[in-house]
Parts: C-alpha cells; sequence; structure tokens
C-alpha cells in the first residue's frame, strides 16, 4: 500500500525515510543513491507498504515482505540487533525514523543509545571475545 493509497483509506500512517547515503555499507561500496520509504498504520505498528530503491533493493525489501506476511509490527525489525555494516540496517533505520517521526539519521543514534541496543552490542561483542 502506497501513502497515498493509506492516506485515500483514511488510515492513520507513520512515514519511515532513509536515504542510503547515510548508510556505512552503502559508503563503503560506493552504492549511496537511493532511499527506503515505509509506511506503518499507527493504530496497529504493522507495515503497510515499502518502497526500497538501492543497491540490492530486491533482497532488502523482503526483510518487509517478511513482517508483512507474519502481521508483525514494525517494532520487531526496529528492535533487532543487525550486524555493522550492513545495507540491511538500513531497513531497520526507515522503521526507527517512523517511530521518531520527522527525526534525522543523527537522532537515531541518539535512539539507539536510549534504547540501550548500544550497550546490548558491545556486551554481545565482550561475550564473544570472552576465552
Amino acid at each position: 500500500m502506497t501513502e497515498r493509497e493509506a492516506r485515500d483509506a483514511g488510515r492513520r500512517i507513520k512515514i519511515g525515510r532513509f536515504e542510503m547515503r547515510n548508510n556505512g555499507k552503502a559508503r563503503e561500496l560506493s552504492e549511496t543513491e537511493g532511499a527506503i520509504k515505509v509506511i506503518v498504520d499507527a493504530r496497529t505498528d504493522r507495515i503497510l507498504g515499502a518502497a526500497v530503491i538501492s543497491s540490492e533493493a530486491s533482497e532488502l525489501v523482503h526483510m518487509y515482505v517478511d513482517l508483512m506476511n507474519a502481521g508483525a509490527p514494525y517494532t520487531v525489525l526496529r528492535d533487532a540487533i543487525h550486524i555493522h555494516p550492513t545495507l540491511a540496517e538500513a531497513v531497520q533505520s526507515a522503521v526507527e525514523t517512523a517511530a521518531l517521526g520527522s527525526a534525522g539519521p543523527r537522532d537515531l543514534v541518539g535512539l539507539k543509545h536510549s534504547l540501550g541496543v548500544v550497550p546490548r552490542v558491545r556486551t554481545i561483542l565482550a561475550d564473544l571475545e570472552a576465552p
């Protein structure tokens, strides 16, 4: 479902956007053109639709398709811990911006710290390095 279709249907929605130029792996690959947009039902937190226009878009979009088919809320993806750097992080970042409203990618760092994602990743890495 597109943003227009959702609005025409009278749904309250959240929109998430993320530009690939803000993704570390995309910069590493010199594939920074493109963006992701996700439409979330504000009442149910379920993903109504998504558009991925980037390198490997046909692979990345399946993360949304899987959640949509499962009827799972976007928070499942938002709260997941992704390996860094990956293009898949951009898919997660797009849903994070839906949660934040109009906040941009720099605000995501603060959100990840406030949710405890960064400390959890450090703990996991420390556990992996332990003898």
